[in-house]
């Protein structure tokens, strides 16, 4: 099922990227959006994230599915 608005699908993304083995760190060094911040949300820990941040964060993503970026591995 295709997810139904941009928070739903940056998260959707968020964990395809991580199972592939990337890690927060990595993932964070690119749109902008701290590390600890990304923690949190990919923890489930942010209520009401910022749109701006979401949608940063998105981009990013939808880069890394498509390949044009590539996010270091998990040690």
């Amino acid at each position: 099922m295709r997810p139904m608005n941009l928070l739903d699908d940056t998260v959707s993304r968020l964990g395809r990227i991580r199972e592939k083995g990337a890690s927060l760190r990595s993932i964070a060094t690119e749109p902008g959006v701290p590390y600890e911040w990304l923690k949190k949300f990919a923890g489930g820990h942010i209520q009401g994230p910022s749109v701006n941040r979401i949608e940063a964060l998105n981009a990013h993503l939808r880069a890394l599915e498509r390949g044009s970026r590539s996010p270091a591995k998990t040690r």
